[in-house]
């Protein structure tokens, strides 16, 4: 067996424990160890039995202390992984939705003929829109409370569904609109 599966079946172990599910992320570990330890075993041409995984996979603890951590820690250990787990999704779909927020932002700053000329001034009139008008589309989602929806078809790069939805749900048209206003008299000067 290569290296880098046996990189991939621990990264896929590690990552068992972001699954918020009690005994669901301890299952799909033992699962995923035990995939590679089949793997190993045939890439060594040894079968390995049932027995053998089942000793392999066995977790050796003291039982009073076992006892002890399942009533006491187990659960708040659980319940602060789910809610980072929650938190950290919230984050990754807020910083997709402020993302293509940009993008799009100096995709029109680029069609006006503003960049680079005018990297500062476009790059506060993006910080001052996304600041007054993005929100956290999850947040904002779950109050019932949606910005206007954003034209990406007539854009050179539309997005998908659940982009649109997000931006959409993060106020995404009114800092576009803000982020025009504010562009306004940027190279009108010269």
């Amino acid at each position: 067996m290569s290296y880098p599966t046996l990189n991939r079946y621990a990264l896929l172990a590690g990552l068992c424990a972001l699954v918020p599910l009690p005994f669901v992320d301890q299952l799909l570990r033992r699962q995923v160890l035990k995939r590679a330890y089949g793997d190993l075993a045939e890439a060594a041409g040894v079968d390995l039995p049932p027995d053998a995984h089942k000793e392999l996979l066995r977790e050796r603890s003291n039982l009073l202390l076992g006892c002890l951590i399942a009533v006491v820690w187990w659960p708040i250990k659980k319940l602060f992984r789910t809610v980072i787990f929650v938190l950290l999704v919230k984050d990754a779909l807020d910083w997709v939705a402020e993302a293509a927020v940009r993008i799009r932002m100096v995709q029109e700053a680029l069609d006006r003929g503003l960049l680079p000329a005018h990297a500062t001034a476009v790059s506060d009139a993006m910080d001052a829109s996304v600041r007054a008008e993005v929100g956290s589309p999850v947040w904002r989602g779950l109050r019932g409370r949606s910005g206007p929806d954003v034209d990406w078809e007539a854009a050179p790069n539309p997005l998908s569904g659940l982009q649109r939805e997000l931006v959409s749900h993060a106020g995404g048209a009114l800092a576009l609109a803000a982020f025009r206003e504010r562009m306004g008299p940027i190279g009108s000067e010269e």
